[in-house]
């Protein structure tokens, strides 16, 4: 199979591979993931997984995919040094344990999330009154909020100190949404309005960056965000034990412009 760009341009598997795409897609439109994936001899939602970074590649399938792009040694051994234990199927240092839609569903309150963190501030405080003042809110929601957590497992009492059931959880899932997780995104942007206009600039950061980017591009895109979080997340749990507040990181991705392909073939009729 003819290579459409050079492995060595690329650090990784994944991001080589969803180049590749790209540029199959550019040369003819009528190309998709389907037809990428039927030429490495894979099904296509395996390919999607390891495009949107939801699974790694595993050593069989990195050897499958050598073989079907006919990788020379020089290129096999670039991704094999450059992958690491990625290509053996191996969890990152920091990965996230799923959350099913009906639990979420019972704690998608911001709450929620706020108290998992608190506990692991340095001075937190096993006490309803205590954790309402420090997030703002009532002292009935603080207490409802701990008994959802303690019934759906996020929370247990060992020996009377309260401790995370896990401490890497995942609150998005295979593409889907929910109401439930539209609410609490759209929470999460309102607070980032009151925080823009009530703390100071050393105490928040409000920025972006406005990009041009292929449609194809996007899934490679989202997969860096998604890295980036897992970062912050492992960034922040090395620091945990001298912490003091609990922050909010939130990333959105939207088009600004309308569809430019739709508004094609509208035009076409």
């Amino acid at each position: 199979m003819e290579k459409k760009v050079s492995p060595f341009h690329f650090t990784n598997m994944r991001d080589y591979l969803a180049s590749e795409l790209s540029s199959r897609c550019k040369s003819n439109p009528k190309y998709s993931l389907r037809a990428f994936a039927k030429a490495l001899d894979m099904d296509a939602a395996s390919l999607h997984r390891i495009l949107t970074g939801q699974r790694n590649i595993s050593h069989a399938s990195f050897n499958k995919i050598s073989s079907k792009l006919e990788f020379d040694p020089r290129e096999i051994q670039h991704f094999q040094k450059e992958q690491g234990p990625t290509i053996q199927g191996q969890l990152s240092s920091f990965d996230f344990a799923p959350t099913e839609f009906d639990t979420f569903e019972v704690i998608s309150e911001w709450q929620h999330l706020a108290i998992m963190e608190l506990l692991a501030t340095k001075n937190f405080q096993a006490d309803e009154k205590w954790i309402a003042y420090q997030l703002g809110i009532t002292i009935h929601e603080a207490r409802t909020s701990i008994e959802r957590l303690f019934k759906t497992g996020f929370l247990e009492n060992k020996k009377g100190k309260w401790k995370l059931s896990s401490r890497h959880n995942s609150f998005a899932k295979d593409n889907f949404t929910t109401t439930a997780r539209k609410r609490l995104q759209r929470t999460f942007l309102i607070k980032a309005i009151e925080a823009l206009d009530t703390l100071p600039m050393q105490e928040r950061d409000h920025s972006g960056v406005t990009i041009a980017i292929e449609r194809t591009a996007l899934p490679l895109l989202i997969e860096k965000i998604n890295a980036f979080r897992k970062e912050i997340a492992d960034f922040a749990q090395k620091h945990e034990k001298r912490s003091e507040d609990v922050y909010q990181v939130s990333i959105a991705l939207f088009p600004l412009t309308k569809n430019q392909k739709n508004n094609n073939q509208k035009g076409e009729k």
